[in-house]
């Protein structure tokens, strides 16, 4: 039955919800209405297969001609049933091309003008033919159209579900909560209304902007072992293993130390993750927009370097990806590296200092390396648990245990403890020592507890270390 009700924001709506499908339908139902109604001018509107194909391969010029043509046969028949169209062709190209310069409308305008000299001729037609109006369109055609167009709903339905549910081998992937209507989050997943800003899902709690009811964050800080594998952030969830965690953020993730985690490629999220006994114990997804985020950071960089804070700074400028910041990162990352070597923090110190790249910092950088090297080899620091402590008793095993850090995490953890040292500075000791086939050093240790500067002899074979007070 020819259609006399088509409307442009229905054709924009199913076009869309679709993915395009509907608009094929809808040329194909048009061109075989307007045959019809014009049937017996001698002309012949192309369906939806040409139109699709000779519209490929032209790069859209056949599109163009095909709604000129249309529209002037719709003109051109407008006298047969006794109306005036007041556009033609040349109108409908005229807001097709030209009307793109008006925030793009201009080919909805043209698609408009076609729509609507098409319902005024189809009412006539309609009109003329009430009595004996011959069913043109087969039996169970429409039907089949019907069932394609709601096949296509429905597969874009699924395909939203699957991307918003992003299922991976350890659980339900919760990620895709942050940044969206809680709405819409409370049917894809059984959430618990707390109160009005505070929402759950299993053990972990959603923060809503009660503004624009938007999730903020997602978290999780205890729980059961059965919830926590059941959902996770990214593959991360609580009580997992550190290793295993650490194997997912180091893949997934740009680190910026104890500030937390950015997504490799660019997001508008913000993740914190904390460690103990050997277990992630916090974890925590914000939504932070990008651009917002990276402004604030570049103005805690400038203030970090100010103030001196080279690892601080060093840390926000790696986070920054819309301005180009590397010569500033760089020059930080060095000056970092030299703090971490004047604390002792040696391990930490070469990680950055082989990455610098200036030019201008090349000699300075080989002459803390070599220092490094030295001391890796009289401490034997090229073991796996290097970073973690080394350890001696006096040389009568009757003096406290004496622990030497060499890394930043080391510093932190001890710091304020006895008997916890850093290695300020080396040298071999050029005294004869009789009756032990050892290497000799003379050490400066400075305790971290109050930074007193104390000497030491250091004897080592390669396997087994002493250290005697001086």
């Amino acid at each position: 039955m020819v259609d006399d009700n088509r409307t442009l924001w229905k054709y924009i709506l199913f076009s869309v919800l679709t993915g395009g499908i509907y608009s094929l339908y809808f040329i194909h139902k048009l061109a075989k209405d307007v045959n019809l109604i014009c049937g017996g001018d001698g002309e012949q509107t192309a369906g939806a297969i040409e139109y699709v194909v000779f519209g490929i391969f032209t790069f859209g010029i056949y599109d163009l001609v095909w709604l000129y043509k249309l529209a002037n046969r719709l003109k051109e028949n407008d006298e047969r049933y006794h109306v005036r169209l007041s556009e033609d062709g040349a109108t409908v190209i005229k807001w097709a091309i030209f009307g793109l310069l008006l925030f793009g409308i201009g080919p909805f305008a043209a698609l408009y003008i076609i729509i609507k000299n098409t319902n005024i001729l189809a009412e006539r037609y309609l009109s003329e033919n009430a009595d004996h109006v011959e069913q043109v369109v087969k039996s169970g055609d429409n039907y089949i159209w019907l069932a394609v167009v709601a096949a296509c709903v429905a597969a874009t339905v699924v395909l939203y579900i699957s991307y918003f549910y992003a299922w991976i081998p350890q659980g339900r992937n919760l990620s895709a909560c942050v940044g969206k209507k809680i709405g819409l989050v409370m049917f894809m997943h059984p959430v618990q209304k707390e109160d009005d800003t505070i929402y759950s899902i299993g053990d972990y709690l959603l923060s809503v902007d009660s503004d624009n009811n938007i999730v903020t964050t997602i978290g999780q800080r205890d729980g059961k072992k059965k919830t926590a594998e059941k959902y996770n952030i990214r593959g991360i969830y609580y009580n997992q293993s550190r290793k295993k965690a650490k194997e997912i953020l180091k893949n997934k993730f740009i680190s910026l130390g104890r500030m937390g985690y950015i997504f490799r490629e660019n997001s508008n999220y913000y993740f914190y993750v904390q460690f103990d006994d050997g277990k992630v114990s916090q974890l925590s997804l914000m939504y932070w927009k990008q651009d917002e985020r990276e402004k604030q950071w570049m103005e805690a960089a400038k203030s970090a370097d100010a103030d001196e804070n080279y690892g601080d700074a060093f840390m926000y400028y790696r986070a920054i990806r819309s301005f180009d910041v590397t010569q500033e990162m760089e020059e930080s990352r060095y000056r970092y590296g030299e703090k971490l070597f004047e604390e002792g923090a040696y391990l930490d110190a070469e990680k950055q200092l082989e990455k610098v790249t200036l030019d201008s910092y090349q000699t300075k950088k080989e002459e803390y390396l070599q220092k490094i090297d030295e001391v890796k080899k009289i401490f034997n620091l090229d073991r796996d648990d290097a970073d973690v402590l080394n350890a001696w008793y006096g040389e009568d095993k009757t003096t406290p245990l004496v622990r030497l850090v060499f890394d930043e995490d080391g510093l932190e953890t001890y710091m304020g403890s006895e008997n916890v040292y850093v290695v300020q500075s080396w040298k071999e000791d050029d005294a004869i020592h009789l009756g032990y086939q050892a290497s000799y050093y003379l050490l400066q240790l400075r305790r971290l507890s109050n930074d007193q500067i104390v000497n030491v002899r250091l004897s080592t074979d390669g396997k087994n270390s002493r250290l005697t007070f001086l």
